[in-house]
This record gives C-alpha cells, structure tokens and sequence, in this order.
C-alpha cells in the first residue's frame, strides 16, 4: 500500500486531503471501492466524530457524578482539623453539631435523598433511551438513503426503457 510522504517543513492539510480524495475515487473507479462501502466509511467517519462523543461523554460524566453524590448521608464523614490547639475542640464542637443537624434534619435529608436515587434512576433510564433511539435514528437514515438510492436507480432505468 503506497504511504504518503513529507518532505516539508510545513504540512499542507488541503495537498493531503485532495490527494486523499483523489486516490479514493481512482480505487472506486477501479471497482476497489463500492459506494456502499463509501458510505458506511462515511457514517463511521459522523459516529466517531469528536462533536458526537464529546456530547456522550458529557452525559455520561454528569451521570457518573450522579451516581456518587446522590446520597446525602453524610455518614462517611471524617470530621477533623489540623489546628494543634484548638483543633481537638472543633472537631467535638463540629461534631456535635452534625449530630444534631442529622437528628433535626433526617426526615429533609431521607426526602432530599430519597428524590436524588429517583432522578439517578430516571436519568440512568432516559440516557439509555437516548442511546436507543440515536441507534434506530441513524439505521433509518441509513434505510432511508439506501431507498432514495434505489428510487433514483429505478428512476433512472425507467427513463431509459422509455426512450
């Protein structure tokens, strides 16, 4: 297989690419290439394309993040401090604060938690959806554009019989 090479300080992106283009429709010309194969080339080239999977990988990220923060227990908790003198105080006095904070507030932090496990599950389920769909949309597209293809062929062969 013939490989490019550069012999420039300086790359010319365009140069590439209109060799590129070139060297494939001389290969489909040859017959090496079918426009099916193009094109699912194509639709490849639009799945990985950065704008696609940054989004995914965005809704993703969120996700994830839902997913660790969503309880509000706060029972985890390491309460310290590094002040040597009145360090040991605080932490008794932040302490004993979070304890009653848990004791007044568990029913507002049961709720709280209790709507994040919902809205986790929820987006989990609505992001799966998405997916599904985006999948269905782009095999109906992909139908769809092998149909006008077909059109057009029987189109094509229909004005020819008539002449």
């Amino acid at each position: 297989m013939e490989t490019f090479t550069i012999h420039a300080d300086h790359v010319n992106v365009e140069e590439i690419m209109q060799e590129i283009h070139r060297r494939v429709l001389e290969k489909k010309q040859a017959g090496i290439y079918s426009d099916e194969e193009l094109q699912r080339i194509a639709d490849l080239k639009n799945d990985l394309s950065p704008k696609n999977n940054e989004r995914y990988s965005e809704l993703n990220l969120h996700l994830r993040k839902l997913h660790l923060n969503w309880e509000l227990s706060g029972s985890g908790a390491i309460i310290s401090s590094h002040r040597k003198v009145i360090g040991p105080l605080m932490v008794v006095m932040k302490q004993a604060g979070f304890k009653l904070l848990k004791f007044f507030g568990s029913a507002f932090f049961t709720r709280q938690t209790e709507f994040n496990a919902a809205n986790v599950r929820f987006n989990t389920a609505m992001l799966e959806e998405l997916t599904r769909l985006s999948e269905e949309n782009k095999q109906l597209v992909r139908t769809q554009e092998e149909l006008m293809r077909q059109i057009q062929l029987l189109q094509a062969q229909q004005s020819q019989g008539s002449e």
